[in-house]
Order: structure tokens, then C-alpha cells, then sequence
């Protein structure tokens, strides 16, 4: 017997089991998830099964995010009833506007940015907000004209407006027969139609989850890339044709900011608020 489900819920109550080692309770199980509550936060039960074997197979997810896959055969439950088996792990990524820096032959307005003239990989800018080191994080960003060339992606720092210098590159392709290509700097890592085509609207994410590169379109994970976790990371961004737009990008860090020095022990200065003389 084999039951597929996609079912989404709202929670406070942590799951417990009560020990039982048979196939009815695993069927219990399976149609009481839909009304479990966790941690007040949307979580996704995703492509949940009992098979033919009375094994349990379920996948977690929260907020577009894969939090647990977990495998239940007949025979695995708790030893005591009170024990909690899903120990979800949180995932408190926020939603900041980018703050742009280092632009180069593009205007910037508040989190979006246009190419102003010519054609070429001679225009972009990075992000002010940072993904800290050992910690996830994401950028995203909606789809302006589909008919322009837009790179879009992770990189552990900005050396260049050009596109071969992005790490983590989500490239939206008039070239490639509109469609979505991966590159890592140079090199292309995926094919010209294995990802599919984009359109006007769309919301594409590059995110570091643990230790991989989720690229997502419309939060769906369309491909997926192993990264250093152990270096921050910045949102880095090429654009090709002129009118070339990256629209309403949002980084899961704000940009930190900045404090004036209050000095101290001042000899022969004069202080006007954080400046010496």
C-alpha cells in the first residue's frame, strides 16, 4: 500500500509517538500528520509513503526549505512515549532589501538595478549585506524583461562587474534560448535547456543551506551545488544589455551597520564628534 500527500499545517505541539510496532500504527501516523502543529511556522510534509515493506518515508520541509527526511520501519519507535523523534531544526532566515555597492554602468534604485548603456558584460554591481560564515543564507530576486541577459548569484567576494568572477552564478539567458544556465565563474556547469526557460515575474533564489547551493525558481529547487560554508558570502550580479534589470532583490541579512567611534584619553586633539584633529 502506498499513500503520496503533499500537506502543509500550522504548529505548536511537538510530535510524540506512543510505542507500537505495527502497520496500523504507521497508518495512524501517516493520517495524523495533517494535524500536527510545530514551532508556529509553516512546515510541508512532503511525498509522505508507507510502501510495501511498512516502511515510513516522509520529507519535512519549512518555509521552501528541506528540514528532515526521515525513514520509520515498523519496528523503530520510541522507547518512551514521551520521546520527541522530530527534532526540527529552525530556520529563522529573515528578508532585508539589498543595499548595493560597487556599481558599475547601472543606476540603482533602493534594492533594484538598471543597466544604463551599451552591451556587454561591462555592468553590475554587489550587495552590502553579507551571509555570515557558518551560517545560511540566501539572495533572490524577480525577473524583469525576459529578453535581457542577467547573472545573478553568490560569490565569497566582489572583484570584478564581470560575470566569470560570480561563484555561484543563476544566469537568465536571451542567448541560451531563454532559459536558466548554471555557471560556476567560467565555467558552465549545467546545459543550455536542462533547467527549462524563465518569464517575466519570476522569482529566482540562490541560497546556502548547510553545506550545498540551492538555486530555486518560483521556490522550487532546480539545481543544487556543494560550497564552502566555513566564508561569508555576498550577493554578486552581471547584466548584459542595456535596460537589463535585477528587480526587488532581497538578501536573508541586513546590511550591518555602522557606529561612530566615541573617543577616549584624547592628548593634544581636538574631538568633534567621532573626528580628531
Amino acid at each position: 500500500m502506498s499513500i503520496n500527500y503533499t500537506k502543509k499545517f500550522q504548529s505548536n505541539v511537538v510530535l510524540r509517538l506512543l510505542q507500537q510496532q505495527s502497520k496500523l500504527f504507521l497508518l495512524y501516523l501517516l493520517f495524523m500528520l495533517p494535524f500536527i502543529q510545530y514551532a508556529q511556522n509553516e512546515v510541508l510534509i512532503n511525498s509522505t509513503e508507507i510502501d510495501s515493506s511498512n516502511i515510513l518515508n516522509f520529507n519535512l520541509q519549512k518555509n521552501n526549505h528541506e528540514i528532515l527526511t526521515k525513514t520509520f520501519s515498523k519496528d523503530e519507535t520510541p522507547t518512551n512515549t514521551s520521546e520527541n523523534i522530530l527534532d526540527l531544526p529552525k530556520q529563522n532566515l529573515g528578508r532585508h532589501a539589498i543595499a548595493w555597492t560597487d556599481p558599475v554602468n547601472v543606476t540603482v534604485n533602493q534594492n533594484n538595478l538598471t543597466k544604463t548603456s551599451g552591451t556587454g558584460w561591462n555592468a553590475g554591481a554587489a550587495s552590502i549585506n553579507k551571509i555570515p560564515a557558518n551560517k545560511d543564507g540566501y539572495i533572490e530576486m524577480t525577473i524583469g524583461d525576459p529578453n535581457t541577459d542577467v547573472m545573478f548569484g553568490l560569490s565569497y567576494s566582489n572583484t570584478s562587474a564581470s560575470w566569470n568572477t560570480i561563484d555561484f552564478n543563476l544566469y537568465m539567458s536571451r542567448f541560451r534560448g531563454g532559459n536558466i544556465v548554471i555557471f560556476q565563474r567560467s565555467t558552465q556547469i549545467t546545459s543550455n535547456s536542462q533547467l527549462g526557460s524563465y518569464s517575466r515575474g519570476d522569482v529566482v533564489r540562490v541560497e546556502r543551506i548547510g553545506s550545498n547551493v540551492n538555486f530555486k525558481k518560483n521556490g522550487a529547487i532546480i539545481y543544487t551545488l556543494p560550497v564552502d560554508r566555513s566564508r561569508s558570502m555576498i550577493a554578486d550580479v552581471a547584466l548584459y544589455d542595456r535596460n537589463a534589470k535585477v528587480l526587488n532583490a532581497y538578501c536573508s541579512e541586513p546590511v550591518t551597520p555602522k557606529y561612530p567611534i566615541v573617543w577616549t584619553d584624547a592628548v593634544n586633539l581636538s574631538v568633534s564628534r567621532n573626528n580628531l584633529t
